[in-house]
């Protein structure tokens, strides 16, 4: 591939390839990067792309001009996440079905609503081909005789951990993935995320619930620590 018919240099190649590797992002805004080492491990894929052959320090030196900027922005984005974090509450709702349907029941959902009156727990959403229902397991078995149509799938024994944060998360990118990224690095397997206005809603499965709930009601609590602390050293 010809470098001026790609239109792209090694610097523009060297960012796009660590803007899709979300680890690389972290390490480079925590500073714990060996420029040396990741230059000579994404030579071959910036060669690759570039069409042509390039040093090991033309691209340090785009990893490090990365970095200052990955820097930048982080240290302005984590100041709003970790306020955002602090900020919120959590809740635990447990025994929660979830039903996919292949098909659109929404007008139907509407109409059970009125017959089933007040439920403890009903999310839906609707998506193109399938709609998908949350609701509390003691509503589950009417639920399914008002709306009369076969579920593709129901999975039982679900639990709902719902985050009321600051309305700011409206406007403030980065919220789930942070919150996403911890649960899977502690083996969590989120089924289902529903956003609501300023309540995002994790849907897992039972056994993993408890231990959910005390990760991020720990994360939570570690951050109003830290804004607290943050805010009587300003007025001292």
């Amino acid at each position: 591939m010809d470098n001026k018919s790609s239109g792209l240099s090694a610097s523009k190649i060297v960012r796009e390839l660590v803007l899709q590797r979300p680890c690389l992002l972290y390490c480079m805004a925590m500073g714990i990067i060996n420029f040396s080492e990741l230059a000579r491990k994404v030579k071959k894929d910036v060669e690759k792309r570039l069409g042509r052959r390039t040093s090991d320090d033309a691209v340090k030196m785009a990893l490090i001009r990365t970095a200052d900027e990955v820097e930048k922005t982080w240290s302005m984005l984590e100041n709003k996440l970790r306020s955002l974090i602090g900020n919120s509450i959590i809740t635990l709702q447990t025994d929660i079905a979830v039903l996919t349907f292949d098909k659109d029941v929404s007008d139907k959902i509407i109409e059970v609503l009125s017959r089933l009156g007040n439920t403890r727990f009903l999310q839906y959403t609707q998506g193109f081909q399938s709609t998908t229902v949350f609701i509390s397991m003691e509503d589950l078995e009417e639920f399914l005789k008002l709306v009369d149509e076969n579920a593709e799938v129901i999975m039982r024994d679900q639990s709902a951990i719902i985050i009321k944060s600051p309305r700011d998360i409206i406007t403030t990118p980065g919220f789930i993935a942070y919150i996403t990224t911890m649960l899977a690095w502690n083996g969590i397997n989120i089924n289902q995320i529903i956003s609501c206005h300023d309540e995002t809603i994790l849907i897992i499965d039972r056994r993993d619930a408890l231990r959910t709930y005390n990760i991020l009601e720990e994360l939570i609590l570690s951050q109003r620590r830290s804004l607290q602390l943050e805010h009587s050293s300003n007025d001292a």
